[in-house]
């Protein structure tokens, strides 16, 4: 049986400076629960203590992302404690790869279908908003990678160059 309280890690945001981990719960019962930050509401393994600004208050049902918090030491990885649950490991910092998969001519546009694949192997959603981490020479870029292959097609005239930096890897047209 399902403990009535639990923690989860909703994601992994990576960011310029310190990647961000993103947390959820779940509220099995019919009440709201309160949990003061403590034995049964605490960050385990992490040096700045296990008050981070987690909640102290759960409504009933699923809130996937609730908070976040910085991860400013590389090597120690938080783990949110909640009612004897915790929450899974955090993947590495550069856990997504990024190929070219080719580029097909639409004949009735006149346009280049450019295709990507993202592999994400973590069983984390991994968030990169930030446009020096992530971006596309022509188009718009998906900032959310659910884990397994992400496929993006982009469009784009035949004399444009496509290219999509994402975490220092390069992917496009030769």
């Amino acid at each position: 049986m399902p403990a009535s309280l639990s923690a989860q890690l909703y994601g992994i945001e990576i960011t310029h400076t310190f990647p961000k981990a993103h947390f959820g719960f779940i509220n099995r019962t019919t009440q709201e629960i309160v949990r003061p930050v403590g034995t049964k509401n605490r960050i385990y393994g992490y040096p700045t203590g296990e008050d981070q600004g987690q909640p102290t208050v759960f409504p009933v049902g699923r809130l996937s992302p609730a908070w976040s918090m910085s991860m400013v030491d590389p090597v120690k990885k938080p783990v949110w404690v909640l009612d004897n649950t915790a929450t899974a490991n955090i993947p590495p910092v550069n856990p997504l790869n990024l190929e070219y998969m080719g580029g097909i001519l639409n004949s009735e546009t006149g346009l280049v279908a450019h295709s990507f694949a993202v592999t994400n192997l973590h069983n984390q959603v991994i968030l990169v908003i930030d446009p020096t981490l992530n971006s596309i020479s022509f188009g718009d870029q998906p900032t959310y990678f659910s884990p397994g292959v992400t496929n993006v097609t982009i469009e784009a005239p035949p004399d444009i160059q496509v290219s999509w930096n994402l975490l220092g890897q390069v992917a496009g047209q030769e």
